[in-house]
C-alpha cells in the first residue's frame, strides 16, 4: 500500500529527506492519520483539485529548500568563527550545531555534495587565497594560521593540491587558483 511504501522510503536514510504526498480514495480519518503517522509529508483524498496538489507540492519543496539554507547558513556561521582554529575539527563543529556527527555529515554531504571535512578544507583555502591577494603585509606563515592551517608546510601543500600554484606563486600574481577561475 501507499502508506507502507512511505514507511520504506522515509526509513531510507539516503532518501528520507524527500517529500512524499498520499494521493488517496481513503478517506477516514483513521487512514489519513495513519499516512501521516507513516511519515507522509501530506495526504490528499480523491476527487482532488490539481492546483491544491501542486500548491502543496511547492509548498513542501520550498520548506525543504529553506530549512537547507537555514542549516547550511548556520553551520557556516559557526565555522567561520572557527576557521583560525586550527584544531577545530568535525566532530566540535557537530557539538556546536546541536547535533549529531553522522547528522552532520549526511546534511551537508546532501546540501552541497562535500563533506564536512572537504567543506573546512575548502573554506580554509579560499580565505588563504583572499588574505594571499589582499594582505601582501602577512607572510605565508601568518596567512597558514589566519586560515587555521597550523604547520605551513602543510598549508602550502593543501593549496597547491587544490590550487595547482603554490601560495607564493598565486602572491605574486602567477594566475588564479584554478577552481577560483572556473567560479567567475
Amino acid at each position: 500500500s501507499g502508506t507502507e511504501l512511505c514507511q520504506i522510503l522515509k526509513k531510507d536514510f539516503a532518501i528520507c529527506h524527500i517529500p512524499v504526498v498520499l494521493l488517496t480514495a481513503k478517506t477516514a480519518i483513521e487512514y489519513n492519520m495513519e499516512g501521516l503517522r507513516m511519515g507522509a509529508d501530506d495526504y490528499i483524498t480523491k476527487p482532488f483539485n490539481i492546483n491544491l496538489l501542486l500548491s502543496r507540492c511547492n509548498n513542501l519543496v520550498n520548506n525543504r529548500i529553506m530549512l537547507q539554507e537555514k542549516f547550511l547558513d548556520k553551520a557556516m556561521e559557526i565555522f567561520e568563527k572557527e576557521i583560525e582554529n586550527a584544531d577545530f575539527n568535525v566532530d566540535q563543529w557537530a557539538i556546536k550545531m546541536g547535533i549529531a556527527r553522522t547528522k552532520l555529515f549526511t546534511k551537508l554531504k546532501a546540501i552541497s555534495g562535500q563533506t564536512p571535512g572537504e567543506i573546512m578544507m575548502t573554506i580554509r583555502l579560499k580565505k588563504a587565497a583572499h588574505l594571499l591577494r589582499n594582505n601582501p603585509e602577512l607572510n605565508i606563515a601568518e596567512v597558514s594560521d589566519k586560515s587555521g592551517f597550523n604547520i605551513p608546510k602543510y598549508f602550502s601543500k593543501c593549496f597547491k593540491e587544490r590550487y595547482h600554484i603554490t601560495p607564493q606563486a598565486y602572491r605574486k600574481g602567477n594566475g588564479a587558483p584554478r577552481e577560483e577561475k572556473e567560479e567567475r
